[in-house]
This record gives structure tokens, sequence and C-alpha cells, in this order.
């Protein structure tokens, strides 16, 4: 059985998405800040005529235009430019959808919308601020200028998406290429069930080569880390999403209706158990959710496009049960892991539980509220302010050697740039002791360009607005559907979500590795399976 569906099936299956008040809360809870152009789309959409999203886009301008305005009057007003970066965000969720072309260019909304959260926090943490850490309060002078930074860094990032890439790169005509045989993302060398087979052992195996290795020298938590080497762990961490693809792949063939089931689907339903269960016995406090119980329900929506009120009940529930029993206890497990060496780890879970059962009312609620006011969103927009607060540089000159250079394997390169030491950032921006010479902390894309290039850094966005418009070319289930397009756009989503809040080049040359790890094992099962090797 092959994969590969001719483009008139995406006619018919994702062209133009509509969805109600049930898929509306799922997208939400499983996609959170980044569902909301997703969800406003959905709004637009409902209206028959295209010309009620030409209105609304008028109005977004219009309202942009004066919040701008009144922003520069009110200089230190973090009120209106929340009320600006979400405008600029609804107005190109507008644009396009009056040309139809929102699910087109899905991957730049979602990341988009996470401006918005941020954003968001901004206003938050200004009318509390006792709620959060207390170097929010020694930086929180700085705040308009950080907000001024992230609404810039929004501006270019479209830039880049839609003006730039149309004036230097429309000739490519990369649209032919994303839907034809010559992009391997479309697996038009997969034939039948055997080819199918061995393309999901091949990414199986391959995503799995990190976690075998720890596995073999006896490292087995979340909070080990890596026994493998550093320079070589950083080589093989970019195979490890393989495994997320493979899995992925199956589980839409598990939500096929009327089709065959075969060792794919069999052995997909296998490793999702194993991979929750690992998940949550690794102490890991989010990724049980993050990854696998988030791409479940993503591909489960894009599949179905319809949901139940049972299926959405259980995923609040789920989601509830995490934050308020399952993260504080996993908090408690990670600490434990640190320091047991005899018990195992379901007695560890079990100890946990209690030790949490024993836990006065205030310690609890401090607990849970953690992901709020200490991590997360919270600490993106400390990170961004607390560097322009202390107005806090690096040298630029070795910037473009990494951004550009990064595949370049150090033994064949010795005096290779390292990465930017973001523990001594933390250190000049006081988040962590002046004496502590060990911890790292985030620094976010925006903190990370202004580290450079001050305010002039944010035209840096461009970048990833380009990276954005190949990426959604290629691999978009919305320009061509297939169940592999759909299972890699989930597998690599999470990379576009963690685009603003991550680093800048971090992120940007981890996309590039990690896709091109995905394009370069596709070459390699096509070769074998033309040339008959197995």
């Amino acid at each position: 059985m092959s994969d590969y569906q001719p483009v008139k099936y995406f006619n018919t299956k994702l062209k133009n998405i509509y969805f109600g008040i049930k898929e509306s809360i799922f997208f939400a809870t499983i996609l959170n800040w980044s569902a909301i152009s997703l969800l406003f789309s959905n709004f637009l959409l409902s209206f028959k005529s295209k010309n009620i999203s030409h209105i609304w886009g008028l109005f977004f301008l219009i309202t942009s235009g004066l919040f701008l305005a009144l922003s520069t009057v009110i200089y230190n007003s973090l009120e209106f430019r929340f009320l600006l970066a979400a405008s600029i965000v609804f107005f190109i969720t507008c644009y396009d959808c009056y040309r139809n072309r929102f699910y087109d260019n899905l991957l730049i909304h979602i990341s988009n919308s996470g401006y918005i959260g941020l954003a968001f926090y901004f206003v938050l943490m200004k009318y509390n601020p006792e709620e959060f850490p207390n170097i929010w309060k020694d930086v929180i002078p700085s705040a308009p200028q950080a907000f001024d930074i992230l609404i810039l860094c929004l501006v270019f990032q479209n830039v880049g998406y839609y003006i730039v890439w149309n004036l230097f790169f429309a000739n490519l005509n990369l649209d032919k290429w994303s839907v034809s045989s010559k992009n391997l993302i479309n697996l038009s060398f997969i034939q039948n069930s055997y080819h199918q087979n061995i393309l999901f052992i091949a990414l199986c195996v391959l995503g799995s080569i990190t976690r075998l290795w720890n596995f073999s020298q006896g490292s087995i938590y979340y909070t080990q880390g890596s026994a493998i080497p550093s320079s070589v762990g950083s080589l093989l961490a970019q195979f490890d999403r393989l495994y997320v693809v493979a899995w992925l792949y199956g589980y839409t063939f598990l939500l096929q209706t009327g089709l065959k089931k075969n060792a794919v689907s069999y052995l997909t339903s296998i490793l999702i158990i194993v991979e929750l269960i690992y998940q949550l016995f690794s102490g890991s406090k989010g990724r049980f959710f993050s990854f696998v119980i988030k791409p479940v329900a993503t591909i489960f929506i894009f599949r179905r496009l319809r949901v139940s009120w049972i299926a959405v009940i259980i995923l609040l529930a789920l989601g509830i049960f995490s934050w308020l029993l399952l993260y504080p206890t996993l908090v408690i497990y990670r600490d434990l892991l640190k320091t047991s060496t005899s018990l195992n780890s379901l007695e560890l879970l079990t100890q946990s539980f209690q030790i949490l059962k024993n836990y006065s009312w205030d310690k609890y609620i401090e607990t849970i509220l953690i992901p709020l006011n200490e991590s997360g969103i919270t600490e993106q927009v400390i990170a961004m302010t607390s560097i322009v607060h202390y107005q806090v540089y690096q040298e630029s000159s070795w910037f473009w050697q990494r951004l550009f250079l990064f595949w370049v394997p150090r033994f064949l390169w010795s005096d290779k740039p390292e990465s930017l030491d973001i523990n001594l950032i933390g250190r000049l921006t006081h988040r962590i002791g002046s004496e502590d010479f060990q911890t790292s902390v985030l620094i976010t894309a925006p903190g990370e360009i202004f580290l450079y290039y001050g305010f002039w850094g944010c035209a840096l966005m461009i970048i990833p607005g380009l990276l954005f418009r190949w990426l959604n070319d290629a691999i978009s289930p919305f320009k061509v559907y297939t169940f592999f397009r759909l299972a890699v756009m989930v597998a690599y989503l999470p990379l576009i979500q963690d685009s603003v809040g991550g680093t800048f080049e971090a992120g940007l040359t981890g996309i590039v590795m990690q896709i091109g790890v995905l394009y370069l094992i596709l070459l390699l099962v096509k070769i074998t399976l033309q040339k008959n090797w197995v």
C-alpha cells in the first residue's frame, strides 16, 4: 500500500477547514497560545462571504495604525503595545483568510500566535510583579524597550516570510517542487506495505540511537543527561526526531477507517504506550504531554477534523490532572532522582506522592504555580527584559560563522567558534549568582539578537521568516496531503513554536540540521529500495 496520494486528494480533505466549538476547545488545549490565529481564522472562515474577512482585515489595519500612533505618544504603555502586537497578528490572519491562503501558510501563523502569549505576559507581569521572581521588579523599567524589540521581531519575521521571499525567491518555483515526486517528503518512492515497513524501521532505529546509547551506559533518567560525549551527542541528537516522525506516521494509519492494519500499525500502538511510560518514569515534568499527548491529539484532529464532547472532556481532564497532581509529583520525583541510589522508579514515584500528600496548602499552591510564575513564558519575558535592562552585549564577529558554517564538524575545523556562553549571560543579567559557573539560562531569540546588534538586530528575524516559508512549502500537508507530511509537520511543529522563546542561532541551525537529516535518511531509503538491497 502506498502512502502517496495525488494533489487532488488535498483539495477534498484539508483545503478550507472549518471546525466548531468542540474542536476549538480541543485546539486551544493542545496548542495553547499557538492556537490563537487558528481559532480567529476559523471565525473568519465561518462566514460564507469573504468580504467579511476583507472588512475585518481593514478594521485591524486601521486599529494597528491607531495603536502605533498612540504607543508613540504613551511611550511606556505596555497595554497599547499588547494591542499593537495582537492587531498585527490578527491583520496577517485576515490577509491570508481573504486570499484563502491561511492553511497554506499555517506555520507562520502558529509562530505569530506565540508572540501574543509573550505580549500578554508583559502586561500581566506589570500588574502583578510580586507574583513573579524578584529580578522582575529590578528590570521592569526596561519592559517597554524589550516589548518594542518583540514587536519589531514579529514585523521583520513576517517581512521575510511574505515580502523578501516574494521579491527574491519567487522564481524558484518552490510550489511545483513541493508537490512533485522530487520532494522526498511526498514518499513517491514508497509503493507498497513492504516499503512502508522498511521506512518505518529505518526511522525508528536511527531515531533511537541516542536513547539506546544512554540505556547501554545506564543513563535512563531524564535528569541524568546524555552518556554520550558532547561532540558526538550533539550530532546524534539531530536524529532524535526521526523516532517521533516514525510513530506519528504509524498513528495516522491507526486513525484511518477502512484501512487494513499492518505491522506498522501494531508496532505504533506499542511505541506510543512505551513512549508515554518512558517519558513519565524518566522524570520529565512536561514531556509525557508535549512528546506524546499533544502530537497524538494534533494528528487526531487533523485526521478526523471533528471530535466528540467525550474526547474534549477527556483531554481537559488529562490537562487538569497533569497540572494539579502529576506535575507536582514529578517535581518531587526529579529531586529524589538526583539523590537516591537504591530505590527503583516505582518506589520513588510512590514516595513522591506521599511527600506531596504531606505538603501544606501554601506549599502545594506554590508548586503548581511554578509553570505560570517562574518558567515558560514568564522566564522568556524576564530573559529578554533583563538583557535589555543591563545592556548586555556580545562580540558579533563569530556570530555569522556559527550561523552559516554550523554544519562543518569541529574535527575538520579546530578553530570553529564556540557557542554563545549562556551561563555568562545569566551572570551578566543577574539571573544567577556571580559565582555560579554551571547553570544555563534562557535568553530567547529577541534577547540573543539584541546581544549582538541592539535594536538593529531585530532585522535578523527576516532569516527565520525565510526559513519558515521554505519549510512550510516543503512539509506542510496543506500543500499536498499525505499521511507522512502530516506526521512530519506535527513532529517538527515544536521547533516552530519555540523559535521565539528559544535561542536564535541554535534554533535556526537545529531546524536546518534536523530537517536535513530527515531528507538524508529518506534519500538513503529511496536508493536502497530502488537498488533492491533489502
